[in-house]
């Protein structure tokens, strides 16, 4: 597989750093608005490198597209990855609107192609074991759950990082949480 990453930034380079050792894929093409940034994805990975998704859409045949940039531009670049013919592997919040989100799911099953929203956490080691005993009953019966975010503000914290609490309520708890 053939794969090209939109955003190197914090969330960015740990895709990144995964999926240059995946094997079966090559990390082939990274875009990102700030130079230094694609400057040093090109020396890391040896990768084609562009100031724009549409640009490396436009210049790669890629399999698959990562989006990891910050939220405002999910939808443009899942779009752009989605019209070319990749799949997408999105990092959450997967859109800001849902008619958004409405409009790339219908997309991708039109097109036939696969659209992931990344929640890597519950794939930890720390998190499976919390998961085990709390399944297993092994901490007694789970009765509330709180979480704190990073003290951003208020509307940041909730649209950025309040996904990864809620994800992690529902995982712990079963789907239905109050």
């Amino acid at each position: 597989m053939k794969v090209g990453l939109v955003g190197y930034g914090e969330i960015g380079r740990v895709h990144a750093e995964v999926w240059s050792k995946m094997p079966g894929a090559k990390l082939v093409a990274i875009s990102d608005q700030i130079e230094e940034r694609r400057n040093q994805a090109a020396a890391k990975y040896n990768c084609n490198v562009y100031d724009s998704a549409f640009g490396m859409l436009t210049a790669e045949p890629l399999d698959i597209v990562i989006v990891a940039t910050p939220l405002p531009d999910h939808y443009q670049s899942a779009l752009a990855a989605l019209s070319a013919g990749c799949h997408i592997i999105c990092e959450k919040p997967f859109t800001l609107l849902p008619i958004e989100a409405d409009s790339l799911i219908k997309l991708a099953r039109e097109k036939n192609l696969t659209l992931a929203v990344n929640h890597q956490n519950i794939f930890t080691e720390p998190i499976a074991s919390i998961h085990e005993d709390v399944a297993e009953g092994r901490i007694g019966k789970l009765c509330l759950i709180e979480v704190w975010g990073k003290g951003r503000l208020a509307a940041y914290e909730l649209m950025e990082d309040a996904v990864h609490g809620l994800h992690l309520m529902r995982h712990f708890a079963g789907s239905e949480v109050t």
